[in-house]
């Protein structure tokens, strides 16, 4: 309701529409051959289709659709960690990232949309780093 100076009210009538998007990504490398993605929402979600891929990714003007091999959501369901093998064709850091429309869904039933903005990928490229393991001694 709104209250007016003279605290006359007018009853009225709102409701939650906002769709849940990505507030951030954060790409990460390792070792084992295994890459990661965390993705944290602004709100808690569910799927609208278990087990269907639900993000999508733009990399040099292309849009493709992330499938992780694993898929492990924290208990509030705020963020999902996505797990794939290394050279995937997965996204790499600076790449954008987005909720694929209606695949997710807040507790009021606020499906992600269309126009669903994309976020920035966060990371370190990964590199290889060489060295000689049997140097010459270089004269003094």
């Amino acid at each position: 309701k709104i209250v007016f100076r003279d605290s006359s009210e007018l009853p009225i009538s709102m409701s939650e529409k906002l769709s849940p998007i990505i507030e951030s990504a954060y790409l990460a490398h390792h070792a084992s051959g295994k890459d990661s993605l965390r993705v944290r929402f602004s709100e808690p979600v569910s799927e609208t289709s278990p087990n269907a891929d639900f993000l999508e990714f733009k990399h040099a003007g292309d849009v493709q659709t992330i499938s992780a091999a694993q898929v492990e959501w924290d208990a509030d369901r705020s963020s999902v960690l996505l797990i794939w093998d290394a050279g995937q064709g997965f996204p790499l850091p600076r790449d954008s990232i987005r909720v694929l429309a209606g695949m997710l869904q807040d507790s009021l039933l606020n499906k992600s949309l269309a126009t669903a903005p994309y976020a920035k990928i966060a990371g370190a490229y990964p590199f290889e780093l060489q060295t000689n393991s049997y140097p010459e001694e270089l004269p003094l």
